[in-house]
């Protein structure tokens, strides 16, 4: 009667396109990170996601720490299993965020809200508890930035050139600078990856 079971790969997409988990994890690291820009970022994205937009949780903290990414996923697989387990079905795929609710059979609803509510309940606490790890240890959220902003670790290449490196051809003309002297902090910080820049 144009149900659907949640089987559990699909339970997984329901609670990926639910989302509370990438919602929590960035609201996670909005009440741990220092950087205000990172906060501003985090805040509204966590509260966003938890409704269905989740690109700027994903691309602007998730992905950008990586571990929340990866809290994220592990906290929707246990609620994407609890989905298959409590044999959830929905009438359609569609809705996102916590409002995703009206895409279930009404006596789903319970189900459903458990699956969302522990979802974010793991994912937060788990991203809180490693946020604090990462601050005890590094002294920042980001895995990357202490180390980066001292030296220590950074292993930032320099931009002398090996004898047996390739040469590229530029469609600029100019001088050759560490990636670590450009303005930009996640270029400079090595983040996006090794390299060079030109100073035209």
């Amino acid at each position: 009667f144009g149900l659907r079971p949640l089987r559990p790969e699909l339970g997984e997409r329901q609670m990926q396109h639910g989302r509370p988990h990438l919602g929590a994890v960035a609201l996670a690291v909005f009440l741990k990170t220092r950087d205000a820009k990172m906060k501003g970022l985090a805040g509204a994205g966590g509260v966003s996601a938890l409704f269905g937009i989740t690109e700027p949780a994903i691309f602007g903290v998730n992905l950008r720490l990586r571990w929340p990414f990866y809290i994220g996923m592990g906290a929707s697989a246990i609620a994407s299993t609890l989905i298959a387990l409590l044999d959830v079905k929905a009438t359609a795929l569609g809705a996102a965020g916590f409002i995703g609710f009206v895409s279930m059979r009404p006596e789903d609803y319970t189900q459903f809200f458990v699956c969302a509510f522990a979802s974010l309940i793991l994912s937060f606490g788990a991203a809180f508890a490693y946020g604090r790890y990462l601050i005890a240890k590094n002294g920042s959220i980001d895995p990357d930035g202490a180390g980066a902003a001292t030296g220590v670790g950074g292993d930032v290449p320099s931009a002398t050139a090996d004898p047996n490196a390739y040469r590229v051809a530029s469609p600029l003309e100019g001088t050759a600078v560490a990636l670590s002297s450009v303005s930009d902090p996640m270029f400079a910080a090595g983040k996006l990856g090794a390299g060079g820049a030109i100073e035209p």
